[in-house]
């Protein structure tokens, strides 16, 4: 009788297998690696934000632009209906200034990250999440900036 060439089942199942165990095992690390990439954008916008609102304050005896000032900034904000935005608006992030004085981007979407926020003082720059996952996942300080 003539052998034939090929895979059995069961080489291919473990074959399945294995690259199941490797993917579960690489994914986690990728989705806290793109989440990473994310926040960059998120701190380039809060970023300039800050500085906007420094170039404001310089103008109007060092007070801060509140959220109804948004548009008087000289950058545009995501999402902030101001202006058009080039490039269009993010879909990972809102965008706000609070009362007390800091620059909130909150992440859109669900769990893990939906929820997370990003925050600097506008006074001194200081970067902070809202709980210990944005801290750990963001690289950022505690809360209370």
């Amino acid at each position: 009788m003539k052998r034939r060439g090929g895979f059995t089942l069961l080489e291919l199942l473990m074959v399945v297998i294995i690259i199941a165990i490797l993917a579960s095992i690489a994914l986690p690390g990728y989705l806290r690696t793109a989440e990473r990439s994310h926040a960059a954008e998120a701190l380039t916008v809060l970023s300039a934000i800050r500085g906007a609102q420094q170039r404001y304050a310089a103008q109007n005896n060092n007070v801060f632009g509140a959220v109804a000032q948004q548009c008087q900034l000289d950058v545009d904000i995501p999402g902030s209906g101001c202006a058009p935005i080039l490039p269009p608006a993010s879909t990972f992030w809102t965008y706000n200034v609070n009362t007390a004085g800091n620059a909130l981007a909150t992440r859109a979407g669900a769990a893990p990250f939906g929820g997370l926020q990003i925050q600097v003082d506008l006074a001194n720059g200081k970067n902070c999440g809202n709980n210990a996952t944005a801290q750990q996942i963001y690289g950022v300080g505690a809360p209370g900036c």
